[in-house]
């Protein structure tokens, strides 16, 4: 089986803490036990005449629980039209992003020079709170519900910052979930005068140690257009490209 195929066949399975899962066989649905917390289908696999109906389904769910949802698009989902379908009914299309992989077995260390920079594993749950603000200065916007989210999966990730003093500027952690043989990179942001520095080459490398001690086969990573020339040059290969594809409710819709 191709890289591609591993990779959903595994991450259908994935249970998400915080979420009621259930596999349709035709899609996967993640339903929120928190309200604050928005809900996901994946991993399309249907045929044309049914997309309709599928769609439909989804839609009637998430308004009878008031909360939007996001559908999220591989380019190797089936039917090839589920994305024109989608913003068709109202849905809207955000930033694509690849998903990349790296055999870990391939990691070399590097050396990369921060005079002044400290990178530092976090290890009090307690910080959780600094790095999810943090991910919202740097990209703009809100992430309210990201701190539970990462309160949710701590057991499972290792968590690194880097300080300039006491200064936060860089982010990254990587996710372990359970059975898996693909771990994944989050966060990997740095404040904008600080970028060039070799801040993110670093906290990617401590992340690779850190899977090669674990000793886990992938390191997969949805990675946005400015992160995908970079992570190119360090060996990843592009699988396939996803679309955040969002869905508001009718009573949330213009407020």
């Amino acid at each position: 089986m191709s890289i591609v195929g591993d990779y959903r066949r595994e991450r259908r399975l994935l249970e998400i803490p915080d979420f009621r899962r259930e596999d349709f066989g035709a899609v996967v649905r993640y339903s929120p036990i928190r309200q604050d917390a928005e809900g996901i289908v994946c991993f399309t696999s249907l045929s044309a005449d049914e997309l309709g109906n599928e769609i439909r389904r989804h839609i009637a769910h998430f308004e009878a629980m008031n909360i939007g949802f996001e559908w999220k698009v591989y380019d190797s989902d089936e039917p090839k039209c589920l994305r024109d379908k989608l913003v068709d009914v109202g849905f809207e299309q955000g930033e694509p992003e690849s998903l990349m992989v790296y055999e870990v077995a391939k990691f070399r260390t590097g050396r990369f020079g921060m005079d002044g920079i400290d990178v530092r594993h976090i290890e009090d749950i307690a910080m959780l709170k600094q790095i999810a603000e943090f991910q919202e200065v740097v990209w703009g916007r809100s992430f309210a519900w990201l701190l539970d989210q990462l309160r949710s999966i701590w057991d499972q990730c290792a968590f690194y910052s880097a300080y300039d003093n006491q200064r936060l500027v860089g982010t990254g952690w990587i996710e372990y979930p359970k059975a898996s043989q693909f771990a994944e990179l989050h966060g990997g942001a740095v404040l904008p005068a600080y970028r060039g520095r070799g801040i993110y080459s670093r906290l990617f490398e401590i992340r690779m140690v850190d899977a090669l001690e674990r000793r886990v086969r992938w390191v997969a990573v949805d990675a946005a257009p400015m992160s995908r020339p970079i992570l190119e040059a360090k060996g990843f290969e592009s699988l396939d490209t996803t679309y955040p594809m969002t869905w508001v409710p009718r009573c949330c819709a213009g407020a």
